[in-house]
């Protein structure tokens, strides 16, 4: 299955920005800096889509008498 990407649209980044300069205590002249911000954080490439783990399933312990048990 592919995934599609989309841009953001310019109010999603907007209301990061927002957020990012509220968080910030809201200082006086980053609003670029604050917009960039927010278009790289809301632009996903598809390298950087992270990939699930791989969790191994550990094997159950066989006690190797009762091993030759089950394959006799």
């Amino acid at each position: 299955m592919t995934a599609i990407h989309s841009a953001p649209t310019t109010d999603q980044i907007a209301v990061l920005a927002h957020k990012f300069w509220e968080d910030e205590g809201r200082p006086e002249g980053l609003a670029e800096s604050h917009w960039l911000r927010a278009t790289a954080t809301l632009t996903v490439k598809p390298a950087q889509v992270p990939v699930a783990k791989v969790v191994a399933t550990p094997r159950a312990k066989i006690d190797p008498k009762k091993a030759k048990k089950l394959s006799a």
